[in-house]
Formats: structure tokens, sequence, C-alpha cells
């Protein structure tokens, strides 16, 4: 299956931009989930975060070498893994990306954001039976798989039952207007 240029860096911007948003949500758990964060998961942290801002710079070399060098230092560090699976995908390294996601699922079996990213790498190397299958394991509204699903240029391509089903199992939730300011604004 080949993808136009222009879809795949839409859709790279779009896995980015929810592994973006993971990243800075684990690192938020990390740095608040009831254990005091030690001086070096601090730095692993920072680095972390820095190196994810990079990738969402356009600057996936840099990001790559800082996550290669952060998953070396920190071999069983999901969260790590993670990241550094999106740089390779995003720079088309999905040999490397495919490892890099089995390594977190070695880790952390539930981590539903690697099962959709590895899926898609199974897309992306035109192995659809895998990639419904992967997808298959994440429960409905984890993982993100809703929006990729129902947005993501990759996967708006294909046209198969079973990946219309996945589709039903997870329903997109419509994007709302309300935000919390709204709510907490004087009383109406």
């Amino acid at each position: 299956m080949k993808t136009h240029p222009i879809a795949a860096a839409v859709a790279f911007t779009v896995m980015v931009s929810g592994i973006v948003a993971l990243a800075v949500t684990k690192l938020s758990e990390r740095a608040d989930g009831g254990h005091a964060s030690s001086p070096p998961e601090k730095q692993l942290n920072q680095a972390l975060r820095a190196a994810v801002q990079h990738g969402m710079e356009g600057r996936l070399d840099r990001a790559e070498a800082e996550l290669s060098a952060l998953a070396e230092a920190h071999p069983e560090d999901a969260l790590v893994w993670l990241n550094y699976g999106v740089a390779l995908s995003g720079r088309e390294k999905y040999e490397a990306a495919e490892d890099a996601f089995q390594r977190v699922l070695k880790l952390e079996p539930e981590a539903w954001a690697a099962h959709a990213e590895l899926a898609t790498i199974y897309l992306l190397t035109e192995r659809l039976d895998a990639a419904v299958e992967q997808l298959k394991m994440v429960p409905s509204g984890e993982g993100r798989v809703a929006e990729r699903l129902h947005r993501d240029p990759v996967w708006l391509g294909v046209d198969d039952p079973r990946v219309d089903e996945l589709r039903s199992k997870h329903a997109e939730v419509p994007e709302t207007s309300l935000h919390v300011d709204d709510v907490t604004a004087k009383p109406r």
C-alpha cells in the first residue's frame, strides 16, 4: 500500500500530536503519581520532554538521536520506547519502530497506545491482517484508536469490513466547544 506524501505527513502530525499528549500525560502522572520523583527521574522526564518537543518541531533526526540515547540508558522505560518508536516511524524506519513498540508491549502489555502504533506500522508495511488483529486487542476508548480510525488518512484509506467493525467498536466521541472555563464561569 503506497501512501501519498501529504497524507503521510498529515498522519504523522496526528500521530505525533497524540503521542505528545500521551507523553505529557504520562510524565505528569509520573510526577504526580504519589511518588516523590527522584532527581534522576526528573532528569529523565525533562530529557524526554525535550526530545518530544524536537519531534513536534519537525526535528525528527534530533528527536530520534535523543530518544535512542534515552532508550539505551533506560531500557526498562516503556514511555521512552514508545516515543522512540514514534520518532522512528516518523522517519519511516518501520522495522526499528516495530521493534520499539514490541519492546513497549513486553514491558507493559496493556500499553494501548503501543498496540495502536504497532497496528499502524503493520498497515504501513502492507500487513493489514496483523494490523486488524493488533487493534482488536485494544479496548474501546483506549489508545486513541477512535481518533486514528476516524481521522488518520492512513486508516481512512482502508476499505475493509474488519476495519469498519473496528470503527464501530471505537466510535468517535464528538468534539465539544465546552471548556472547563465555561463551566466555572459566572452562574447563568
